[in-house]
């Protein structure tokens, strides 16, 4: 609902360039919305592209060195910036939501990092409320997307994530409506209905 918004865009709502005469310049408030409402495996996702974009950019950078000379090639410095910036900006806003990155850009999680015996991070920190439910549900979705992403397991895990604050009737009658009837027997009659 805030809008998209671009790299240049965050320096004009930052101050760190002027605006485009003529244009309205976004406001820092608005960008700062749009990131509070992007989902974290959407920022994680983005993180770790630009990280990825980086190394691609160093590895194109020493094969093009090792063929004609590193004065002879092209010069991606400008464009190295640029990456790094957006990956700068991204990985600060990761960590404000309890979420950081490790050397390889991969999003981990902020607690203790204790390694979970499968070469990665394990989740760490007690679970103490539905929000929590909810972004554990989020790390495990964005897992997937990078990972597997032809799984189904995101879409049986974005419906749990619907589910989190619902009733217990309402659950029942969003996976097996079928048996609300028997649940209601199971309930019995309340002393307000007649015999």
């Amino acid at each position: 609902s805030f809008g998209r918004f671009s790299l240049r865009d965050l320096a004009i709502a930052s101050g760190e360039i002027p605006p485009v005469p003529g244009v309205d310049p976004p406001t820092a408030s608005a960008v700062e919305g749009a990131f509070t409402e992007c989902l974290v495996s959407d920022l994680q996702a983005t993180a770790e592209a630009l990280h990825s974009s980086l190394a691609n950019l160093t590895a194109i950078e020493s094969f093009v060195g090792e063929k004609v000379g590193a004065t002879s090639g092209p010069n991606f410095s400008k464009l190295a910036d640029t990456l790094r910036s957006a990956e700068k900006i991204l990985v600060a806003r990761l960590a404000q939501r309890g979420v950081g990155t490790d050397e390889a850009g991969n999003a981990t999680d902020a607690g203790d990092g204790s390694d979970d015996g499968s070469g990665g991070k394990s989740i760490s920190g007690e679970i103490k409320s539905r929000e929590d439910v909810i972004r554990v549900l989020d790390k495990i979705c964005s897992y997937y997307q990078r990972a597997e992403p032809s799984s189904p397991i995101p879409i049986l895990l974005q419906r749990s994530k619907r589910l989190v604050s619902a009733t217990f009737l309402d659950i029942v009658r969003d996976i097996a409506p079928d048996g609300l009837t028997q649940v209601e027997n199971l309930r019995g009659k309340d002393g307000t209905e007649s015999s």
